[in-house]
């Protein structure tokens, strides 16, 4: 689409303040061989960092409907990084805009509602260190600005590179106010075509010695070396995902968390800040107790804190994962906030102040690890391998396995006193060892949809299986307090939203863990797409589907469920 046509449609406005504390993420941005090569993070500006003494680093960031999209992912990473962070963005927003310019100058007092009348707002309520603004598609050729003869600007005109010069400077003005130091965000490319392509950012480019502003390359980070256009890059497990709405400069949830973190990193780096933590962006594979809350954990090794979270942990991977080897499962330390993420090639990734004892051996082909167990003093732990076997570490004693038994193993849970372990066959056989007793299992029975997890009641006396559709399977003492599958599910059609029941079986209701209560009389149910569902006397704690990234982007990316669904979760 053409810069003389608009590109958003109808202008949607809001603000969004981060006020979600999630602690102790760790986000790579999974690019394989093929996908494009890693980027600088930013290029300084003239201005210089003014000094911050006492409290924490404050970042501002600005823009249309793209930085509403990776903004609000990296309002998360930031967060987690110590930084205070605000977004403020409006699907639409541009700098050239006839309420903004017109008549060849200037609009001296433009209205609520324009990126220059938001710029002096946010720089006078929240006196930022660090601005990054995000404004290179939006250029309304029906209302363009005039020039002083009347005409409607057009791009590449002498009077269109006078508009630029005019209101860059203008922009600056009012970002630079009070101290703070400007960065433009690099533009994400359009398909069919290069990020030098883009008339506002190579105008803004000319402008660059005069106005003295850095760059954030994020648009290098989901662009081929080239600049050209990329629709896909590769996941956690290696699998291609779409990074772009199809055919749409639009980013999916993926595209705009991978854009998130590298946004984040570049402005904790400049903050003096460790880059450490980053945005979600992959699907959540394990849920973990923390503190007086629980831990959302993705494929990438990252986790986002909820409820009464505690101190910060600390990062399970930085970039030094493996590619192609996802974290499949992960397991709470005896003691502490501590834990255990484990990958499908074996690897044991420590989150938080506990110690890696090895790693699985042996895996290839079709083979392996689908769980991890702690031994009861921190000192070591089991790892169940899909064939059935279970090696130990540390201080772990070896118990017994499943091998040879013709079964695949799809989890393995931990008894409460740490000194024994369950295994859950695809079949839905349970294997007991150790102080673990068998209490019955869905072998005969099996479901339609495959078992996926299994989880012990805090009182030894029953457990739960969870299957991929979100059916949940008592035994023992446990009670059936309620399911994840069907629950009805929001999605935007045209310009209203409509109920809809959710498909069994299909994302976004894939089930991927269940973690009960400490009283054992309820449980949350954590769902690949970040939803986090409560049941019984579980409270709602939130989660990564819905009320804490932008909800509108969202809506763009995937389905969402409703609020008052137990699967619903509340704005932070």
């Amino acid at each position: 689409m053409g810069l003389g046509e608009p590109r958003h449609g109808a202008r949607l406005g809001r603000r969004v303040i981060a006020v979600a504390v999630v602690l102790g993420a760790s986000v790579t941005n999974c690019i394989g061989s093929t996908a494009p090569a890693t980027p600088s993070l930013y290029e300084r500006g003239t201005a210089t960092l003014r000094p911050i003494v006492g409290r924490p680093p404050r970042v501002l960031i600005l823009g249309d409907s793209i930085a509403d999209q990776f903004g609000s992912h990296s309002l998360f990473a930031l967060r987690q990084m110590g930084i205070d962070a605000q977004l403020t963005a409006f699907w639409g927003w541009g700098l050239f805009t006839r309420d903004q310019y017109d008549m060849g100058e200037p609009i001296a007092d433009p209205p609520p509602a324009t990126l220059m009348y938001a710029a002096a707002d946010g720089v006078d309520a929240f006196d930022p260190d660090v601005v990054a603004v995000y404004s290179n598609h939006n250029y309304w050729g029906a209302t363009a600005p005039r020039d002083a003869d009347g005409h409607p600007i057009k791009v590449g005109t002498a009077a269109w590179d006078e508009m630029v010069e005019e209101q860059l400077a203008a922009l600056m003005d009012r970002l630079t106010v009070h101290g703070a130091v400007v960065y433009l965000v690099k533009p994400v490319s359009e398909p069919g075509e290069s990020i030098s392509d883009n008339a506002i950012w190579n105008s803004y480019l000319a402008n660059r010695s005069a106005s003295g502003f850095g760059i954030i390359n994020t648009g290098d980070a989901l662009a081929h070396d080239d600049g050209s256009y990329v629709a896909q890059l590769p996941d956690c497990a290696g699998e291609a995902r779409d990074v772009h709405l199809p055919s749409s400069l639009h980013l999916s949830y993926y595209g705009a968390g991978l854009a998130g973190t590298f946004t984040a990193h570049a402005l904790a780096s400049m903050t003096g800040r460790a880059a450490s933590a980053g945005a979600p962006a992959e699907p959540s594979v394990a849920l973990i107790p923390w503190t007086s809350g629980y831990r959302v954990v993705t494929c990438d090794g990252a986790s986002f804190a909820f409820g009464d979270v505690g101190s910060e942990s600390g990062p399970a991977l930085g970039r030094s994962r493996v590619p192609d080897d996802p974290v499949v499962a992960a397991t709470k330390a005896s003691s502490g906030d501590r834990a255990l993420l484990l990958t499908a090639g074996g690897r044991v990734l420590p989150l938080g102040p506990v110690a890696s004892r090895g790693d699985a051996t042996g895996l290839g082909g079709s083979r392996r690890a689908v769980g991890i167990a702690p031994s009861a003093r921190d000192e070591g732990y089991w790892i169940a391998t899909s064939e059935g076997r279970v090696q130990a570490f540390g201080d772990a004693v070896e118990l017994g396995d499943h091998r040879g038994q013709g079964q695949t193993v799809v989890a393995m849970a931990p008894t409460p006193d740490e000194h024994g372990y369950w295994l859950l066959t695809e079949e839905g056989r349970i294997v007991a060892f150790g102080t673990a007793t068998h209490l019955g299992d869905l072998e005969g029975t099996l479901p339609a949809a495959p078992p996926i997890a299994l989880v012990a009641r805090p009182q030894s006396d029953g457990y739960w299986v969870l299957d991929r559709a979100g059916n949940v399977y008592p035994f023992g003492a446990a009670r059936d307090q309620g399911s994840a599958a069907h629950q009805d599910m929001v999605r935007l059609v045209g310009s209203g939203y409509v109920t809809e029941p959710v498909p069994a079986w299909t994302e976004p209701t894939t089930a991927i863990a269940i973690l009960p209560t400490p009283s054992g009389e309820g449980y949350w149910i954590s769902l690949a797409n970040g939803a986090v569902c409560h049941f019984g006397d579980a409270p709602p704690l939130g989660a990564l589907d819905r009320a804490e990234v932008n909800p509108v982007m969202t809506v763009l990316g995937h389905e969402f469920y409703e609020e008052g669904s137990p699967c619903g979760q509340p704005p932070r």
